[in-house]
């Protein structure tokens, strides 16, 4: 299956998924997602979704 991302999409379907079913705090999860660049109110609108 081809996932078509926005160009400037920072998370992928894994990465979401991944941050959905944590159970850790947002701002551990945006620290170990340095590499993706993610934000605390990422993890939190995504773990929200």
């Amino acid at each position: 299956m081809l996932i078509s991302l926005h160009k400037n999409a920072r998370t992928t379907p894994a990465v979401r998924a991944e941050i959905a079913a944590s159970q850790e705090s947002a701002s551990i999860l945006s620290w170990h997602s340095a590499t993706v660049c993610i934000t605390e109110q990422t993890v939190y609108k995504w773990k929200k979704r």
